[in-house]
């Protein structure tokens, strides 16, 4: 009995688009990836990185910030991700400069970003008496048949412009991609000034008093 009409059938040699990317979160709390609060996964994984997207918006409880989208597929060999899945995660603040960073300066020796393997870690750091993570970036070149291997499969795989977005991840949020500083403040301006509270009449203030 033929069932694959059900769930679809995973390609062979080949990288998978499910129906909805497969969503990561980057625990900064923790220091580690996980599957929703606490389904815990590790604290490191070997990533090639298809897809990046600025937002701004509400992720979790986390609201009105700017977020970076990453859209990946893991390395040969990461065992804490399905193979050659694509995968979404989301990250923000410290760990976006981070990122950036390490871009730039790879771009700055000539390097294509794209063309290698992005290892994913977190740094621990102090703030009073409560430590937090923020995600750190290290970049190598690909080495062996099977990353090769991979770049090929990747480079096949974006040549048909696939349709790479999350709805559920970004439901709350806007795409700011294009947009100029000035652009991106005024709308974190914008959003700040109606999330403020309206001032109490005086009226109302002077009938709690009696």
């Amino acid at each position: 009995m033929m069932l694959s009409n059900i769930f679809g059938v995973k390609p062979t040699d080949a990288v998978f688009l499910p129906s909805a990317p497969y969503a990561v979160r980057f625990n900064c709390q923790a220091g580690q990836l996980a599957l929703g609060e606490d389904d815990f996964l590790g604290n490191a994984a070997e990533i090639s990185i298809i897809k990046v997207s600025r937002y701004f918006g509400t992720l979790g409880r986390t609201q009105n910030a700017e977020w970076l989208q990453i859209f990946y597929i893991p390395a040969p060999g990461c065992d804490l991700l399905p193979a050659n899945t694509v995968c979404v995660s989301y990250i923000k603040t410290r760990s976006v400069g981070q990122f950036q960073q390490c871009v730039t300066r790879l771009m700055g020796n000539g390097v294509n970003p794209a063309e290698g393997v992005f290892k994913v870690s977190f740094a621990r750091h102090a703030s009073g008496d409560r430590n937090y993570y923020s995600v750190k970036w290290d970049w190598r070149e690909r080495d062996g048949e099977a990353e090769t291997a991979q770049l090929e499969q990747i480079a096949s795989f974006m040549q048909g412009n696939p349709p790479l977005a999350d709805l559920t991840g970004t439901r709350e949020m806007l795409c700011i991609d294009g947009l100029s500083a000035e652009e991106i403040a005024t709308l974190i301006e914008t959003t700040r000034v109606s999330r403020e509270p309206e001032p109490e009449p005086v009226s109302a203030g002077l009938s709690k008093r009696r």
